[in-house]
């Protein structure tokens, strides 16, 4: 932009610039879809529910979130996830991290062995055949 003026006597003075430099400095908005700890079932399948980044001048950048980590649903316990994303310009929102825990939350089952109704003579003695109990993963 440039500045000039003239007096009443037509004496002009010299011009004087001012440059303007117009830049995205602000970083996007950026949040988790869902909750920040999610539990999981053991031998699920993880679908990540992902996040949304807004940018002020870009919009919605959500395709360009990157996520580190991965979920081994096959084994019980707990994984980080992190969430990075930026802008064009070069700007990073604030890390964002999920805890996605596998639990086993498959009730035991019981099996008897032989039938579930036994009748015998009153004074007799009874062996019971006794029952199996399982769980994923374990058997007993």
């Amino acid at each position: 932009m440039t500045y000039n003026v003239s007096d009443s006597a037509g004496n002009s003075a010299d011009s004087v610039t001012r440059s303007i430099i117009v830049g995205d400095t602000t970083p996007p908005q950026f949040s988790l879809n869902g909750n920040s700890n999610l539990n999981i079932d053991l031998n699920s399948v993880f679908v990540d529910p992902g996040a949304i980044a807004i940018d002020s001048y870009e919009g919605d950048i959500s395709s360009s979130v990157n996520i580190i980590g991965n979920v081994d649903t096959s084994t019980i316990g707990s994984t980080t996830l992190f969430y990075n994303v930026s802008d064009s310009a070069g700007n990073a929102a604030n890390q964002l991290v999920r805890i996605v825990n596998v639990v086993e939350n498959t009730l035991p089952i019981i099996s008897l062995i032989g039938d579930a109704s036994v009748s015998i003579e009153v004074f007799s003695s009874y062996i019971d055949q006794g029952a199996t109990a399982s769980s994923i993963g374990q058997n007993t």
